[in-house]
C-alpha cells in the first residue's frame, strides 16, 4: 500500500555570522586582521515536500513505512549590520532543491488520525548548497560550483500527525 503526501513547515531562528577583513601584502603576508561576530542573526525559512510512502504492514496500528519524494527549501538571506569603512557583501536568500528519502513508523490509533516517527537523509542540489568562502573586495571570491560538485546534505530525526480525507 502508498498514499501521496505533502510536508510543509516554516522554521523560525537564529544564525551566527562571523565577518572580517584581512589584509595581505603582496607576498601575501598578514599585515592586520579585524573579525567581527554579529551573533543574533534572525533567520526564517519554509520547506515544501511532495512525498511518496510505501507500507510494508498495510492494516493493523503500526505501520512501517519508507519514502522519498522532492525537498525544497526556501529561505531568507542574511541581514548584516555594516560597519562603516567596509560593506560585507551578504549571502542571498533563495530556492534550495534536493531529494529526500527514509523511513519510519506510523501509529493508527483511529481511521482518520495516525502519529508517525521517521528519519530521513536530504541530499542538497545547487549553488545555494555549496559552502560560502571568503569574500575578496566587495565580491564572492569562490567559483560557481556545478551540481555535481556539491556535498551537502541533511540527516534528520521528525515526528507528526497525520490526517487523513
Amino acid at each position: 500500500m502508498f498514499d501521496f503526501g505533502l510536508l510543509a513547515g516554516i522554521q523560525y531562528g537564529h544564525r551566527g555570522l562571523s565577518t572580517g577583513v584581512e589584509v595581505v601584502d603582496p607576498t601575501g603576508g598578514l599585515v592586520s586582521e579585524q573579525v567581527d561576530d554579529i551573533a543574533d542573526t534572525q533567520s526564517i525559512s519554509f520547506y515544501v515536500q511532495p512525498r511518496v510512502r510505501l507500507y510494508m504492514v498495510p492494516l493493523g496500528p503500526a505501520k512501517p513505512f519508507v519514502f522519498t519524494g522532492v525537498d525544497l527549501r526556501i529561505f531568507d538571506g542574511y541581514h548584516i549590520e555594516q560597519p562603516a569603512t567596509l560593506t560585507y557583501p551578504a549571502p542571498p536568500g533563495g530556492v534550495m532543491p534536493g531529494w529526500i528519502g527514509g523511513g519510519g513508523l506510523l501509529i493508527d490509533p483511529g481511521p482518520i488520525v495516525g502519529f508517525f516517527g521517521e528519519g530521513s537523509f536530504t541530499k542538497h542540489f545547487g549553488e545555494l548548497a555549496a559552502p560560502r568562502s571568503h569574500a575578496t573586495a566587495g565580491e564572492w571570491s569562490y567559483t560557481d560550483p556545478s551540481l555535481e560538485a556539491t556535498q551537502q546534505f541533511t540527516v534528520a530525526i521528525g515526528g507528526g500527525v497525520q490526517f487523513r480525507l
